[in-house]
């Protein structure tokens, strides 16, 4: 999962994360900037020897006062 803010310099503020756990229902990302649009993707990655997807299409998203998103998505 990677998450990459608008306006900023991406190569400091960008973040990527590897969540061993397919079967989530929602992800609540912290320590992002606040109030700040961020461009998420996801990339799959198979375990079965076939490697890594390309990315996911797009969400935008803007963070809280405290560096959080507001909502969960399920």
């Amino acid at each position: 999962m990677r998450f990459e803010p608008q306006g900023v310099n991406k190569t400091i503020h960008s973040l990527e994360l590897k969540i061993p756990n397919s079967h989530l229902d929602y992800f609540l990302a912290g320590g992002l900037l606040k109030y700040k649009h961020y461009r998420v993707s996801v990339k799959t990655y198979n375990l079965n020897g076939l490697g890594a997807s390309s990315s996911s299409a797009e969400a935008w998203a803007w963070t809280q006062e405290d560096g959080k998103f507001p909502y969960a998505s399920r």
